[in-house]
């Protein structure tokens, strides 16, 4: 059986950085941008490697009740 994981859409105009220390440490991080119909984003995803090699998308919570950041690019 395959396992579907999400994934973040196909985007240009984002920030990323990569986690220098932390649980995130080596972790890329990318933050909003544009989408291919032109919509701005405002999502943040983490791409992680794991020890094995593997790599994969972990999209980031927002905790407590605030609101996600306006959509920018």
């Amino acid at each position: 059986m395959e396992c579907k994981t999400e994934i973040p859409v196909a985007r240009v105009y984002h920030s990323a950085s990569v986690c220098t220390s932390g649980s995130a440490n080596g972790m890329v991080v990318v933050f909003g941008g544009r989408s291919n119909d032109s919509n701005a984003l405002n999502d943040t995803w983490g791409l992680r490697r794991h020890r094995d090699g593997r790599w994969d998308w972990v999209k980031a919570p927002y905790k407590g009740d605030r609101e996600n950041p306006i959509g920018r690019y």
